[in-house]
């Protein structure tokens, strides 16, 4: 954990809120989830095997044109949001430098108002602020890890992009060659789509 924050890793830190119910699924209270250590070296745990996944694939040729490969892409923030983000934080009395090393200036800020009222409405912003990740067969960074290579690879059972790593992983390792890289992409580009809209839909 402490090499990828080294690495340029965003540290975003967001609680997850929990309903009890009684046996006819009426709420009775609503509380906030416990992130233990166990949890986080779960998680931990899950980023680099990801990770380890999308290098095995890419490396295993050295000469383009590369192992098709659903990689999980995260690029650089757009300016304008970064500007917008950082006049929001300043007006609690935050200086956040958008111009410099963004990845730690935000895992700063994250470390000066832990335990603050203001914590998780910064931290929502700062999230938001951020591009929006996708899936694609281009090998291209997660800049929200610091990841040069990143896939999902641990969830099949709720993730499709996950079923695809798998299926292409076992290709591989029987020595089959690459999979055609156009239908790979129209899948990518399919499950992106849900992936906004299952979001889109979570918020309404």
């Amino acid at each position: 954990r402490k090499e990828r924050f080294e690495n340029g890793s965003i540290s975003f830190e967001t609680e997850e809120i929990k309903f009890n119910l009684d046996e006819k699924g009426k709420p009775l209270n609503v509380f906030v989830k416990e992130r233990k250590d166990s949890n986080k070296m779960i998680e931990d745990f899950m980023l680099l095997a990801n990770k380890k996944v999308a290098e095995f694939v890419y490396n295993r040729k050295k000469q383009p044109p590369k192992d098709t490969m659903v990689y999980r892409v995260h690029e650089a923030p757009d300016q304008d949001k970064l500007d917008q983000f950082a006049s929001f934080a300043k007006r609690f009395g935050y200086n956040v430098n958008v111009y410099s090393d963004i990845s730690k200036e935000i895992n700063k800020l994250a470390e000066q108002t832990e335990g603050k009222i203001e914590h998780d409405v910064l931290q929502q912003l700062a999230i938001r602020s951020m591009s929006k990740a996708k899936y694609t067969t281009e090998p291209l960074e997660h800049f929200g890890l610091g990841f040069k290579h990143y896939s999902h690879f641990t969830s099949p059972i709720r993730r499709y992009p996950d079923m695809m790593a798998h299926r292409l992983i076992e290709r591989y390792l029987h020595g089959k060659n690459s999979a055609d890289v156009t239908e790979y992409e129209e899948k990518c580009k399919h499950a992106s789509d849900m992936e906004r809209r299952a979001a889109n839909a979570e918020r309404l």
